[in-house]
């Protein structure tokens, strides 16, 4: 938990006063108290705000905005290097699976949302890039679309698959070997 909070204290979220209800679920869930209300809606004193995202991930009006993709390289490649830390400590022990399914907009700590994709299968390999660069491609050829066309344009869901191989945590080059 400790290093989610690192990677997503660079966001700063902020509320859409037109959706809230000022219901304080916000409010409860904050862990440091940043989050009041101010004039019946929600407000977020950004001096306080870590940026960990449990506002955005308990409104259920959806009131709680982030720009992702105005930090999204800070975020993903941040993502990369948190990876290249557990498989240096499990290095010879680990192997990777993406599960390609049920794959919506939103990540799964924010219930996900619809669908963007029929069920398309299970990659795994030994190389995290490989697998990670397989998945964006298999999804792409499944649907003719990129997945940010589906989900969110402005933001390259390469760039932490790039950033991983720079590490030399794994190759953008892949061989695909369907069972």
């Amino acid at each position: 938990r400790r290093g989610k909070l690192a990677q997503h204290s660079v966001m700063s979220p902020r509320i859409d006063k037109e959706r809230c209800t000022a219901c304080g679920t916000c409010i409860k869930w904050c862990p440091k108290d940043a989050v009041s209300l101010v004039e019946k809606k929600a407000d977020i004193d950004g001096a306080r705000c870590i940026g960990c995202g449990e506002c955005l991930a308990v409104c259920r009006e959806g009131a709680v905005m982030f720009d992702w993709g105005r930090e999204s390289r800070v975020l993903q490649e941040m993502m990369a290097e948190y990876v290249k830390g557990v498989s240096t400590l499990l290095e010879g022990r680990i192997f990777f699976f993406n599960f390609l399914l049920d794959i919506t907009k939103n990540c799964d700590c924010m219930n996900g949302g619809p669908r963007v994709s029929n069920d398309i299968g299970i990659a795994a390999s030994a190389d995290i890039v490989a697998v990670e660069k397989a998945s964006y491609d298999i999804f792409h050829r499944e649907n003719k679309k990129p997945i940010q066309a589906l989900t969110y344009p402005r933001v390259n869901p390469l760039l932490q698959v790039e950033h991983a191989a720079h590490l030399g945590l794994g190759f953008l080059e892949y061989e695909l070997v369907s069972l």
